[in-house]
């Protein structure tokens, strides 16, 4: 058998979806060098294995294609968009932080500075997240919060008294008995607090969600779109953007 066609894993005796109109399931699948081979019926298949092959019986298991597909927030980032600052694809802390001190010379009190995800610190030259004292550098009279992905959130000094808590020699509130890592100057807390987020006034949060969906993202197009549906009023505020009518994204409500 040519070794060009002998594959390197076979799942047989399965549902393979396959994703194509014109053969949408089939029962086997050969893969090779990481890449599908062929899909098709067992016998045919299993021609295609050889004796170094790796045979696996799905015993009728379904077989789904592992996709990776980006999407955006539409309704969330629109309301918000003139309200953040983005770190989506900035390759050095130090220009991040020079990012964060125009931001801080541009927010009028009692706005705070936010950076909501979008992010890692993995993306940064030095690989880390700025400390609680380099915030405070910068922002002694700003309250700033940084989230970093969904697991853990920054605030300075100027946040926690924005909140009422001034007191640092005392356990800051914790009801939901979150873990958090208490600083003097700050904090870094695992659960993210959207209390703080300010709400745009009725009639004004049409205006960004044409511009967060022309937005294209930094690693890739957004292929799907989420959103809220309970909320009538920022549902309507989706669909009367005309450029998410006129795309291709695929909308989904939840």
């Amino acid at each position: 058998m040519d070794k060009s066609t002998t594959a390197d894993l076979v799942l047989h005796h399965g549902l393979i979806t396959t994703l194509d109109r014109s053969n949408p399931i089939a029962r086997a699948v050969a893969i090779k060098d990481g890449k599908v081979l062929a899909v098709g019926r067992d016998q045919e298949i299993m021609a295609l294995a050889g004796a170094g092959t790796r045979i696996v019986d799905l015993k009728g298991k379904r077989v789904l294609p592992g996709l990776i597909d980006n999407h955006t927030h539409v309704v969330r980032g629109g309301l918000n968009f003139n309200m953040e600052l983005r770190w989506d694809g900035v390759r050095s802390l130090a220009h991040a932080m020079a990012m964060l001190k125009h931001q801080v010379e541009i927010t009028p009190p009692p706005q705070w500075v936010r950076i909501i995800g979008g992010f890692t610190e993995h993306q940064f030259a030095e690989k880390r997240l700025p400390t609680i004292e380099e915030i405070n550098t910068i922002a002694p009279d700003t309250p700033v919060f940084i989230l970093h992905l969904y697991d853990r959130a920054l605030l300075n000094a100027a946040a926690l008294r924005a909140v009422g808590y001034v007191n640092f020699d005392a356990a800051p509130p914790n009801p939901l008995h979150r873990p958090y890592r208490r600083m003097k100057h700050g904090a870094e807390i695992r659960i993210t607090d959207r209390s703080t987020t300010a709400r745009p006034r009725r009639g004004t949060q049409e205006t960004p969600l044409p511009r967060t969906a022309r937005r294209p993202l930094p690693f890739g197009r957004a292929t799907a779109a989420v959103h809220l549906a309970r909320r009538p009023r920022t549902g309507r505020a989706r669909f009367k953007c005309a450029h998410a009518r006129k795309s291709r994204v695929r909308q989904h409500r939840i």
